[in-house]
């Protein structure tokens, strides 16, 4: 993966530093069977819930999360009880953790195997159902990996990639409005003044492409029928020393629960210009 921005030995870096319990538990493990304590436990449950909910029917077996990390999708399709589940990652540091994860909350850990996501060396079309989260933004050219994405994937099979590129400020703007109205004077405060900075997450730059980069390359490569939309509008815009922190993560699960009795999923799918990821989905 020369390609990725971002090396082997930095994502080994990262996952020790969890390991070694450098960050808090919400960065450690993002499973939950109850309700979400966090906003990331949130979201994480959020983005297994539209994934199982568009699976629903399907009859699929064999699953593939590539560029999987600590798996915490994984982890709550092996609790929901499908067993062939594979695990795909460069780092062996971030199957450590998800081991631990996987032992401490008593779930069946999947399988993992080191590979790398642009040549994995599995045999083509053998999995009804290739996934990740917040994978592809990390990549200059995603184009190898959504490749090697067609070539495993059934057909039939789907596809489904949250995308976390760099968004825009004014797209949380609403949300802090709300929660932490100050954050935005801050901002532009800094703005004027030179001091903000590209927008990073665990060193790793995020990319600038958008939904119609994704969609030209998958046409290209031969998928016919993906969608690449806004999605997931909860920001993050205060941490857990906020007084509105927990109001927020409650007003989150609340608006959510009010969704679900759409039943239009995927429920995390919000107006363009209000989305904190895009979501890369469909069939082969």
């Amino acid at each position: 993966m020369g390609k990725i921005q971002g090396s082997h030995q930095e994502w080994d870096a990262i996952w020790d530093k969890n390991m070694e319990g450098g960050q808090q538990r919400e960065i450690f493990c993002q499973f939950t069977r109850g309700t979400p304590k966090t906003i990331y436990e949130f979201w994480q449950k959020c983005y297994f819930e539209d994934l199982s909910e568009l699976i629903k029917g399907k009859n699929y077996t064999k699953f593939l999360e590539l560029g999987a990390g600590k798996g915490t999708t994984s982890m709550y399709l092996s609790d929901s009880g499908i067993e062939d589940i594979t695990m795909v990652d460069l780092s062996d540091a971030g199957f450590k953790l998800a081991t631990e994860n996987c032992h401490r909350e008593g779930v069946k850990p999947p399988k993992m195997m080191i590979a790398d996501c642009e040549k994995t060396g599995l045999p083509d079309e053998a999995y009804d159902c290739i996934y990740n989260i917040g994978l592809l933004e990390h990549f200059d050219d995603p184009s190898p990996t959504l490749r090697e994405t067609y070539r495993l994937l059934k057909p039939g099979g789907m596809v489904f990639m949250p995308i976390v590129p760099a968004q825009p400020f004014s797209h949380s703007i609403a949300t802090r409005m709300k929660y932490n109205p100050i954050s935005i004077l801050k901002h532009y405060v800094k703005t004027l003044l030179g001091k903000n900075k590209k927008s990073k997450s665990g060193g790793m730059v995020r990319t600038t492409y958008q939904a119609g980069f994704y969609l030209k390359i998958c046409k290209q490569i031969g998928f016919d029928n993906l969608k690449c939309i806004a999605y997931n509008p909860y920001w993050l815009v205060v941490d857990e020393t906020s007084p509105n922190y927990q109001k927020a993560l409650k007003d989150y699960i609340e608006t959510h629960q009010k969704k679900k009795q759409t039943g239009n999923y995927p429920l995390l799918e919000t107006p363009k210009g209000t989305e904190l990821c895009l979501l890369l989905y469909g069939t082969k």
